[in-house]
């Protein structure tokens, strides 16, 4: 550092006009006589008071660089103090755009996912519709099983009104608002997510064999504060995704449409 190659540049200065000075003081000796008593005295008197000087600034100098040496390792340290929080908040800056990043292409993907999911289900009959939404919603969302209920309006029972690669004998289940975990969801009106699901609370047969989902996300379908139908879609792998923009995404495309076809059931 510059102030340490100047710190040596003075001392060595010191040190040799103290070497300097303590010569003269010596040799002036032998040339002490009566008639150059007086010359000879200013001599040694001016060599004596050169050590006296050298010495007092070598050590006050020497003092002074300990304490500035103690002030630049301060200084080094707040300034070292400062690059680390300054880094600190820069990466949380970067840390802060690339979640912002992160949700808008989240946002942006479940966009695309609820329009294809919504895509030519207008057409479809009240019977067929929710077949279709489940076939749309096992594209989109890798489900491998699905069933859909709907509200009934002569007792204000979900009813089974389609289904996707579910197979049972029970095909009468109905439940009322609050009753069990799909009439939950249709009270709260909130995505439900569940992992680890019983084995023996859904099972997929197919030609490869038979399998126990771990995963169910169970989803209320709402209009005016209505929930008309609930989904329950059973899948092997976790879903991690925001849900509440899903629903209002889902809710937004298809909540009319939902309660336009279980009306006409």
């Amino acid at each position: 550092m510059k102030f340490d190659k100047g710190r040596r540049q003075i001392v060595v200065f010191l040190v040799v006009y103290l070497l300097i000075s303590a010569m003269v003081f010596l040799t002036s000796f032998p040339y002490l006589s009566f008639k150059t008593l007086s010359e000879t005295a200013e001599l040694r008197l001016y060599s004596l008071f050169s050590i006296v000087a050298a010495s007092f600034v070598f050590f006050y100098t020497k003092r002074m660089f300990k304490h500035a040496s103690s002030f630049e390792k301060t200084v080094v340290t707040q300034n070292d103090t400062e690059r680390r929080e300054e880094e600190r908040r820069e990466q949380e800056r970067i840390n802060a755009e690339n979640r912002k990043r992160k949700a808008e292409a989240e946002k942006k993907e479940l966009t695309e996912k609820v329009a294809e999911i919504s895509s030519g289900l207008d057409g479809e009959s009240p019977e067929k519709y929710f077949d279709q939404l489940l076939i749309n919603m096992s594209k989109c969302l890798d489900i491998v099983q699905g069933v859909a209920y709907a509200l009934r309006s002569t007792d204000s029972k979900y009813f089974m009104a389609g289904s996707y690669a579910y197979y049972t004998e029970q095909t009468d289940r109905t439940f009322e608002v609050g009753e069990g975990i799909p009439g939950q969801v249709a009270k709260d009106k909130k995505i439900l997510f569940m992992d680890n699901v019983p084995e023996d609370y859904i099972r997929v047969v197919s030609g490869l064999g038979n399998g126990s989902p771990r995963y169910l996300m169970e989803v209320p379908l709402v209009f005016e504060d209505q929930t008309w139908a609930v989904l329950e879609l059973a899948s092997f792998d976790k879903k991690d995704f925001n849900y509440d923009y899903f629903l209002t995404l889902l809710n937004g495309a298809l909540g009319e449409l939902t309660s336009k076809k279980v009306k006409s059931l």
